[in-house]
């Protein structure tokens, strides 16, 4: 995430848990996520312009779970709180509401493809979790796509059907 102030700040005094995203600020019942976390990428300098941040995994899969949030520059606007940074004689930033959200001048697409990390199968209970590396659309899962099979391969099954389940 890259910031863009109108003068010199300190980037070290920015919080990125001031920051909100929203897919449209003229909507009050858009979809819209708070960080909870991040962490600065640090310059050559003290002070700077732009700021970079360095989003969480847990906040990169919260946005990218509300499917109509960050998808494009024109579902992409943040608002900030007067706590977000600081400038270099210690002012606080402007304040930016809702109603006044700035949209994103760039959105990079999410191109990374998901990864099964790991997964448990309960038979008594029937059961089975899927663990991947970033958030998936569960309404995607091809059931018949899960084939389980023994250690020398001779027993396999393939599923045929099933429901699912989200934390």
């Amino acid at each position: 995430l890259n910031l863009t102030f109108d003068e010199t700040v300190n980037s070290s005094s920015l919080i990125p848990m001031e920051i909100t995203f929203f897919a449209s600020p003229a909507n009050s019942s858009s979809e819209f996520y708070m960080l909870t976390m991040g962490s600065i990428i640090q310059g050559l300098y003290a002070g700077q312009v732009v700021v970079s941040v360095n989003l969480t995994n847990a906040d990169l899969n919260e946005v990218k779970r509300r499917t109509t949030l960050a998808t494009s520059t024109s579902h992409t606007w943040i608002s900030i709180t007067t706590l977000l940074v600081r400038d270099m004689n210690e002012n606080p930033n402007v304040p930016i509401e809702i109603s006044q959200a700035i949209q994103a001048a760039a959105v990079v697409p999410d191109t990374t493809s998901p990864q099964l990390l790991s997964f448990q199968l309960d038979l008594t209970n029937e059961w089975l979790k899927l663990s991947f590396s970033e958030t998936v659309n569960i309404s995607s899962l091809l059931y018949m796509g899960i084939t389980i099979q023994d250690q020398s391969f001779t027993n396999r099954r393939t599923l045929i059907g099933g429901s699912y389940l989200t934390p």
